[in-house]
């Protein structure tokens, strides 16, 4: 994200709305003040970045540690702050981090606990969800003041000290293995933060970290207030569902954590594929061709042929072929056109192979998506302790069709998922597929 205070062309301490010098500088405290509202927003991100990482993790039976973060952003230029008489105050500007873990190396368990148990040399492990909405989202990052970053830096800490990082990746580990659920982990996860922030507010010499901790630990304690005062409206938003019907609250979450946690998962399958054969291409290169990110992710977005797939791709790879072409001109336009052409002489075949492969991959995965979702039927008859034959009445239906929706043996159409909806009291979406871009 962008820094919506300090942008390149503009002095929000100038009394006018030019760039005029101002009368005075400002100090370093109300240069913090003037970020309030973005850092509230930078420990609300790190909330609910932390919450989908519960979700992505939970039940997934692996082991987590901390990975080098690989997919940083970069940090703006630095603020030069000029008043009347010529004097100048400059500060650094850094790209902080939206998520207290940003790279999770994930693990197979009982491969781990081999190693632990000096059994094994250290598996291999991989990047947790490399590539998809989920990762973007965690190394996503807010230009802000070096002194927040620093202060993220003393909250964190690292993999090998007691702090922040350390503490929470035992809740991801916790999650995985389904000892607490997501609901839980957010909980303890505030509660940590501010446990931490107060730690780090005690060994703070500077007002300015001092100011910043602060800022933090208010929009942390009035987060837990709200939470815990109205926990059932936070998950909710968090999850984009509405529960009507209390005595489904539950199982809903529970529906909801799957959808998210699989989508991303296959998502994860679609990208490791992609990227194996683009590894596979680049390396019959000596030099890496310029632009070849880019042009090679034209061209397999080029060659779905039906503007659907294309859309599709390009939301999995969030990437638009259009906009990033309209933002090079001259030379690098000229270089970027050259190595789409060079890529498409030599492996355009492969190209239009695995482009077609990913798309029917995509078709599957939507379809997997709906079968699953017959469950969700399931579980709510379950709930209202109905037979099958209870809830064919209610449905109009035969209860064979009721029996083929459960077993994953028919998808539920829309005008089937509307009237489930009024009979159960919950969003239609529950039964119908949401992921794989359709």
């Amino acid at each position: 994200m962008t820094d919506p205070v300090f942008r390149d062309s503009q002095n929000p301490f100038s009394d006018l709305e030019t760039d005029a010098p101002a009368s005075t500088l400002p100090s370093v405290e109300e240069i913090i003040e003037k970020y309030r509202d973005l850092i509230f927003e930078h420990v609300s991100r790190r909330i609910a970045f932390f919450f989908q990482q519960l979700i992505c993790c939970f039940q997934t039976k692996l082991h987590f540690e901390i990975g080098q973060v690989v997919s940083q952003g970069a940090s703006a230029k630095k603020v030069v702050l000029t008043d009347q008489n010529l004097v100048s105050l400059e500060f650094e500007r850094n790209a902080a981090h939206s998520s207290t873990l940003p790279c999770l190396l994930a693990y197979d368990l009982e491969e781990w606990e081999l190693y632990q148990a000096k059994k094994t040399k250290i598996p291999k492990g991989w990047i947790f969800l490399k590539g998809t909405d989920s990762y973007r989202l965690w190394n996503s990052t807010i230009n802000m003041p070096r002194w927040v970053n620093m202060v993220d830096l003393q909250i964190d800490g690292t993999s090998r000290d007691q702090k922040l990082r350390y503490k929470t990746l035992y809740l991801i580990n916790a999650a995985a293995q389904g000892e607490i659920d997501p609901e839980e982990g957010l909980e303890l996860f505030i509660q940590l933060s501010i446990d931490q922030v107060e730690s780090s507010y005690k060994v703070a010499t500077q007002l300015m970290y001092q100011k910043i901790l602060n800022l933090y630990k208010y929009e942390l304690e009035s987060t837990l207030v709200s939470f815990n005062h109205n926990r059932s409206m936070w998950l909710e938003a968090l999850l984009s569902i509405r529960v009507s019907d209390e005595s489904f609250r539950k199982i809903i979450y529970q529906i909801r954590y799957q959808a998210v946690r699989d989508a991303q998962l296959g998502q994860a399958e679609l990208i490791q594929k992609i990227d194996l054969a683009k590894n596979k291409i680049l390396s019959s290169y000596k030099r890496k061709l310029p632009y070849f990110e880019a042009a090679f992710r034209s061209l397999l977005i080029a060659e779905t042929y039906t503007l659907r797939n294309r859309q599709r791709l390009e939301k999995m790879y969030n990437f638009s072929y259009f906009d990033f072409k309209a933002r090079l001109s001259g030379t690098k336009l000229n270089i970027f056109d050259h190595t789409k052409i060079k890529l498409a002489e030599k492996y355009r075949p492969q190209i239009i192979a695995l482009s077609a492969e990913i798309i029917q991959d995509m078709q599957e995965l939507r379809k997997k998506e709906a079968l699953q979702r017959s469950q969700t039927t399931k579980l709510l008859r379950h709930a209202k302790k109905w037979t099958q034959k209870q809830l064919a009445q209610e449905l109009s239906v035969s209860q064979s069709t009721i029996s083929r929706m459960e077993n994953c043996q028919k998808l539920i159409t829309l005008p089937i998922a509307e009237k489930l909806s009024l009979i159960f009291h919950v969003d239609a979406g529950l039964f119908m597929p949401h992921f794989f871009y359709d």
